[in-house]
């Protein structure tokens, strides 16, 4: 996988160093690849820069993970909300309408009789689990985030289940400015001082272009 990788960094290297000498690129190229073409002659010396943004169009335009931990993690010995994992995206990750993030927080309690509550987060938007004294079950949670037709606003729909009941869906006209570095995170909040009553398996985040 990485050969075929550099394979094709390299084919882009060689297209960026024959567009440097007729002074643009091919347009039959960018026009397939679906890339804003740029103008005006390519220098040479920057050739590192030019790739690397070439290869960050490319990515806007492409589906699948952009984010995945899988590192255990809990709670600590408190009753405060910790954060079980975090990722803060990229400024304009959303750029486009009909462009959707698909978040998916998992993990399990610890088997204590204690209440637990766990939150997976977009920016302002949360979908939360019911406080509930779940002694080692599964949960899950999910939130879609599309962006809107019009204006700095999103889509938000979120859900999940605790064991084998469902959390109540969560709806919401999302406002957050996606210009900016928004943060996705997921949480725990122990309902007394127990370390790891929430622990977290994992968290990916997943777009669709």
């Amino acid at each position: 996988m990485k050969l075929l990788r550099d394979f094709g960094i390299c084919i882009i290297m060689a297209a960026v160093v024959i567009a440097a000498a007729f002074g643009s690129y091919p347009p039959p190229v960018v026009q397939a690849a679906n890339i804003t073409a740029l103008t005006g002659p390519n220098d040479p010396a920057s050739l590192q820069l030019t790739v690397n943004s070439l290869i960050q169009s490319i990515n806007k335009g492409v589906s699948g993970i952009i984010n995945s931990q899988f590192t255990a993690s809990g709670t600590g010995a408190d009753t405060t909300e910790d954060t079980l994992y975090t990722y803060s995206l990229l400024p304009n990750t959303l750029a486009l309408p009909g462009q959707t993030l698909h978040l998916h927080c998992w993990g399990a309690t610890g088997a204590t009789a204690n209440n637990k509550t766990m939150k997976l987060y977009f920016g302002a938007s949360v979908v939360t689990t019911p406080t509930a004294a779940t002694n080692a079950k599964g949960w899950d949670m999910r939130l879609d985030v599309t962006r809107a037709a019009t204006g700095a606003t999103q889509v938000v729909v979120g859900n999940g289940s605790v064991d084998v009941t469902p959390i109540t869906t969560f709806n919401n006209a999302g406002t957050d400015d996606m210009t900016t570095g928004l943060v996705v995170k997921c949480t725990g909040t122990n309902g007394t001082a127990a370390a790891n009553d929430v622990a977290g398996k994992g968290m990916t985040v997943e777009i669709s272009q």
